[in-house]
Parts: C-alpha cells; sequence; structure tokens
C-alpha cells in the first residue's frame, strides 16, 4: 500500500499538470476598459484575528459596490487540501519537504482562479498566501529546509499589491480562543515565525533563515520586504479593521488608477548581486524571467518588455564604457526596478 508521502508526491505532481507550474506566464491583461482588481494578502500568527479582519475588509468593499472574493490557504475542499488538512489535525505524518510542496501545489491549484478573477476586475483577498507557507517551513529549523529552498515552489505564483502582517505576541495570541487545536500551535514555534516575518520586512533576514540587525546586503527577499505590512494585532477589532483600512485604500486606488501594473506581477527569482558584476544588469518587474543580458552603454533593451531602458545615469560621474554604481533605481519609460551593483 502506497505511504500518506507516495500520495503526496503524486498530487504535487498532477497538481502541477493541471493548475500550472512556476514557468507560468505572467497574468493576463484585463481586457479593454477594464481595471483589474486589487490582490491583497492577510498573514500573521495563529490566532492574529485575520479571519475576523478578512470579513471586515470584505464587507467594506460590498458596501462600496466593489467586486471581491475571499481566498483561503490551505484551500482544504481540494484532495490535496485534504492531505494537509489531516496533517494540521496530526491524523498524519509527512516528511517536511513534503508538506511544504503540498502547501504550494494548494495554491498552485488556485492560480488559474485568482488570474481570472484579477483581470475581470473582482479584487481577491487572501487570508494566507505562500508568505506562510515559506516561514512556516523555515520555522521548524530543518537544515535542508530553509528560506532559499521553501520560496523556490512559489516562483511564478501571482504577487499580491498588499501584503498586512498582522502581528501579535505569541503569549497574546495563546490566550485567544481555540489555540492549541492544531500542529503549529505551540508558543514556542509561533514565537520563531513572528521573528521570521518582522525579518521579512524589514529586509534583515538571508535564505538561511539567518536574522541581521541591518538590512541585508543580498536581499534576497526584497520582493517580501516591499510588500508586508506591518498592523498591529493587539487592539480592538474595530481599531485594527481601521488602521487595516488605512492601508488597504490607498493601494487599491494606486491599482484603480494603473500606477502599479495594468497586468499583476507575479513572484520571480531575486537573484544575489553582493559581489561586483561587470556589465551585467539584471531589472526584476511583472514578467518571470528578467534578465536583460550584457550591457555596453548607458542604455539597452529587456527582451521581456518592449521598452528602451535609460536608467544608468548615475549621480555620480558617468562612465563612458557604460558601466554605473547605482544599486537600485528604476528603468526610466517602463518603471520596471533593478537591483545590484554594476561596477
Amino acid at each position: 500500500m502506497a505511504s500518506i508521502n507516495d500520495l503526496a508526491t503524486a498530487a504535487i505532481a498532477s497538481s502541477v499538470t493541471e493548475g500550472g507550474d512556476a514557468t507560468a506566464p505572467p497574468s493576463p491583461t484585463p481586457p479593454p476598459g477594464v481595471v483589474r482588481g486589487a490582490f491583497i494578502a492577510f498573514e500573521g500568527l495563529d490566532r492574529s484575528g485575520k479571519t475576523t479582519q478578512v470579513k471586515l475588509l470584505e464587507q467594506r468593499f460590498v458596501e462600496l459596490g466593489k467586486k471581491v472574493k475571499v481566498m483561503r490557504f490551505p484551500d482544504r475542499t481540494t484532495p490535496i487540501g485534504q492531505m494537509i488538512d489531516a496533517y494540521l489535525k496530526s491524523s498524519v505524518e509527512m516528511e517536511d519537504h513534503v508538506i511544504h510542496l503540498l502547501f504550494s501545489a494548494n495554491r498552485w491549484e488556485a492560480v488559474n482562479n485568482i488570474q481570472s478573477l484579477l483581470a475581470s476586475g473582482t479584487t481577491v483577498i487572501c487570508d494566507r498566501y505562500y508568505h506562510s507557507g515559506i516561514v512556516y517551513s523555515a520555522a521548524k529549523q530543518n537544515p535542508s529546509l530553509s528560506l532559499h529552498w521553501a520560496r523556490a515552489p512559489e516562483l511564478g505564483l501571482p504577487r499580491p499589491d498588499l501584503v498586512l502582517f498582522l502581528d501579535l505576541e505569541e503569549e497574546v495570541a495563546k490566550q485567544r480562543g481555540g489555540w492549541g487545536g492544531e500542529l503549529y500551535e505551540k508558543a514556542e514555534f509561533q514565537k520563531r515565525v513572528r521573528e521570521l516575518f518582522w525579518g521579512l520586512s524589514l529586509g534583515r533576514i538571508g535564505g538561511d533563515g539567518t536574522l541581521g540587525e541591518k538590512g541585508r546586503v543580498d536581499r534576497e527577499f526584497r520582493e517580501e520586504e516591499e510588500d508586508l505590512v506591518v498592523v498591529d494585532a493587539g487592539s480592538s477589532v474595530e481599531e485594527v479593521a481601521e488602521e487595516i483600512w488605512t492601508k488597504v485604500e490607498g493601494r487599491v486606488e494606486a491599482v484603480e488608477r494603473g500606477e502599479v501594473g495594468h497586468a499583476l506581477a507575479v513572484v520571480v527569482a531575486v537573484f544575489s548581486l553582493a559581489t561586483s558584476v561587470t556589465a551585467k544588469h539584471y531589472c526584476f518587474g511583472g514578467c518571470v524571467k528578467c534578465y536583460c543580458g550584457d550591457v555596453k552603454y548607458d542604455s539597452h533593451k529587456c527582451e521581456f518588455c518592449s521598452c528602451n531602458h535609460n536608467a544608468y545615469a548615475s549621480t555620480n560621474e558617468t562612465n563612458p564604457q557604460g558601466t554605473c554604481d547605482l544599486e537600485d533605481g528604476f528603468h526610466l519609460g517602463c518603471g520596471m526596478k533593478f537591483f545590484g551593483k554594476c561596477l
């Protein structure tokens, strides 16, 4: 008889075949005249009030007459989700890498639905997303399951416009109703989860999960750093809801004005350029692959978008050989970010 790990592996393979893979194209562009919906994710410790705040935010959108859809991960209604549910309720045991990939496959199952909803102008609110997936796996402190390893299966997933981390001390969460009913609801584990989320939001964490006092030079998780916004979840339900709305409202308006991309971005691999690279520029924007190739002068054409980039005008003296000393910047014309130091 096949083991639960064998069944899980088969389910993962099936999900990738049916739902997509990490080489999937970016989200479809909305039809003319349709503004895409915003993609908002909620993260936080167990019992931090995510589900309550998701419902309140959904209600706010409904009252404003906006189309909105709530999704939850893991989605326990699918075959993969049912395996995850059994694991979380301690009904079965699974190897750490296997359960991590199941969580990831569960998100991939929903990709087509998420993309279609957003392209139709519907705002999507997720109760947990891939950030929980990588953080909770890394919090297990398995030497072979680092943040870097955990993030790899998420590449190509739709990237949220905003990720709200509901911050709550683990001891406070422990006092809330329902604590301890599932596998991860242990104070010490939740403490590690909280530390990792804070590390991501501050840019102080490396691929091995090591936390630093200052920002990381390599900034492997710069997308997560940019997207995560911390919300104090220790206040009253009403106060937390108002704080959330102050952060959500402006972002949604920016999406509606087309300021953050007509088509939704996807999660991409971020190259580490801690060492000097001669005449090599990497750009990161709304596409899966963002390597721009060799550069001879101070402008170049990115093969993954249709505009020329003239972003290498440094505030320092321009090098006639076409190299630059910018660490961060923007490509003029399309606004795609590039990162890294080029000497």
